[in-house]
């Protein structure tokens, strides 16, 4: 199963939890089971980067974009899903520059498959 898959299934639960119990601190822990579940799969990466990958995936699931920190974990796993390419101009400009912050201290080969990505996507 992708990373994406699981992470829409995580975020599909979590907003359940909203519906059943709404109110500040259910959001509250909501965000933060989404924070771990987003973070487990990329637990070799550098933990502010995930933090701020994650806050930026947040703010567009809350927009409608429930699918895209399933996108970002799949790039990061390097099994980003080419042929559906759900990733905007604007998503590949935060990661181009995400990846640019953190790259002295990631795997080159993340840091080359995401950048060939971000490249072919006119987003440098």
């Amino acid at each position: 199963m992708r990373a994406s898959s699981m992470i829409a299934k995580a975020l599909a639960d979590t907003r359940k939890e909203v519906l059943l119990h709404p109110g500040i601190e259910t959001e509250i822990q909501v965000a933060r089971k989404m924070s771990m579940a987003f973070g487990k799969p990329l637990g070799k990466l550098p933990k502010a980067m995930i933090n701020e990958i994650f806050a930026y995936g947040w703010e567009k699931t809350n927009e409608g974009r429930d699918q895209i920190l399933g996108d970002f974990c799949d790039l990061l796993l390097l099994d980003y899903d080419e042929l559906n390419d759900p990733l905007s101009l604007e998503d590949w400009e935060f990661i181009s520059d995400v990846i640019s912050e953190y790259g002295t201290v990631i795997d080159m080969d993340l840091v080359e498959y995401v950048m060939m990505r971000v490249v072919e996507h006119k987003a440098l």
